[in-house]
C-alpha cells in the first residue's frame, strides 16, 4: 500500500528489492509498459509461469529511473482509510483500482505467454 510498507518488506528478504512495488508504483511502470515488450520478456523467460512474470516484473523494475518520476514519491502510496471517513475509504479504493487492474492485466499476460521455443523470429 505505501513505500513504508515496501520497505519493511524489503528488509525482510533484501534479495526482492527489485520485485517488490507499491500498488500505484507497479500500475504508473506497468501502464508504461507495452504487452509486447511483457511479454517478449516472458516468452524468453521460459514455459514456468513463474520465471515468465518474474521476467516481466524484471522489465518493470528496469522502468525506475527511466521514466518520469511521479510529482512527489507519495504518490506511489495508497491513503491509509483505516478508522477514517467514508470518503477516505472511496479515496483508497479510487487509489487501489489501478494498481489491482495493472496486476491483473501482468498476471494475464504472464499466464498466455507462449513457451520460449514457439517465439517467432
Amino acid at each position: 500500500m505505501a513505500r513504508e510498507h515496501r520497505r519493511a518488506a524489503v528488509e525482510l528478504a533484501p534479495a526482492s528489492v527489485r520485485a517488490l512495488f507499491t500498488i500505484r508504483e507497479f500500475a504508473r511502470l506497468a501502464t508504461a509498459a507495452a504487452d509486447a515488450r511483457l511479454l517478449d520478456a516472458a516468452t524468453d523467460a521460459g514455459p514456468a509461469t513463474a520465471d515468465r512474470f518474474a521476467a516481466m516484473l524484471a522489465v518493470l523494475s528496469n522502468g525506475r529511473g527511466v521514466l518520469t518520476p511521479s510529482h512527489s514519491a507519495s504518490d506511489d502510496d495508497v491513503v491509509d482509510p483505516y478508522r477514517r471517513s467514508s470518503a477516505t475509504y472511496a479515496r483508497s479504493m479510487h487509489e487501489l483500482e489501478p494498481g489491482i487492474a495493472q496486476v491483473e492485466r501482468v498476471v494475464r499476460l504472464a499466464v498466455a505467454a507462449p513457451p520460449a521455443n514457439s517465439k517467432m523470429s
